[in-house]
């Protein structure tokens, strides 16, 4: 009787033990789930800013709310940035200017950002899109056109670089193959005889005005910054 009542004692304990492990693997098997339907949903953009010289500096570059780390090239003298977004994310407006301002309602939230009256700006908006290559191939690239900013205001899907805007030559097309994990910004090009005196003061001009807006355009996650595939000169 003794033994018997030690069999049933034990059985609770290896029953619990089975219910244990299958809960454990249905967590993993939704954890596995959620990370797919994570890489699935988002998509790493990865951009870079060539200077005529070697610029050692953390340049004030923002997407969403969000202040972008930049990194130095090891193979060029140019500044490299990443930020994560939708995977259903197709046009993206870079914008080029001085500084920027909040718009806030009247519960002291952010509304907008906007550019005053007197501030010059450049701003493309980028489109995603297919090319086939001679080799029936498709490529992935962008198609960019000039944009006005409808009263300054600017739109949420904005790439914001503050610097002055007469020191940058233009754009330079990247490309990439469909089955990247990541989208290539085009290159922004810095004005190749721009001096050393100019780009410093282009850069302290551009700190001072972010000064009002780093704590809003807080920094969460990591960027990782990505070599670009292919590269298309911007006629």
């Amino acid at each position: 009787m003794a033994d018997n009542l030690l069999n049933q004692s034990y059985k609770p304990r290896g029953f619990m033990k089975k219910s244990y492990l299958s809960i454990i693997a249905i967590f993993l098997t939704i954890f596995q789930q959620t990370q797919a339907f994570l890489q699935d949903s988002t998509k790493l953009f990865s951009g870079s800013i060539e200077f005529p010289i070697q610029m050692d500096y953390d340049l004030c570059i923002f997407y969403k709310g969000e202040k972008l780390k930049t990194e130095q090239s090891i193979n060029n003298d140019s500044i490299q940035f990443s930020f994560v977004d939708k995977n259903e994310t197709q046009t993206i407006f870079l914008i080029i200017t001085h500084s920027m301002t909040c718009i806030t309602e009247e519960s002291n939230t952010i509304e907008h950002l906007k550019l005053t009256k007197d501030n010059s700006y450049i701003c493309y908006k980028l489109q995603a899109q297919r090319e086939m290559q001679d080799d029936d191939h498709q490529i992935l690239t962008w198609k960019i056109e000039e944009h006005a900013l409808t009263q300054r205001v600017i739109p949420q899907n904005s790439l914001i670089f503050l610097f002055d805007p007469s020191l940058i030559a233009g754009l330079k097309i990247q490309s990439w193959k469909p089955e990247c994990v990541f989208r290539i910004v085009p290159t922004i090009i810095a004005v190749p005889t721009a001096t050393q005196k100019e780009l410093d003061r282009a850069i302290t001009i551009a700190r001072l005005a972010a000064l009002d807006i780093d704590a809003i355009h807080a920094k969460t996650t990591k960027n990782i910054p990505t070599q670009a595939v292919l590269v298309t000169a911007l006629q």
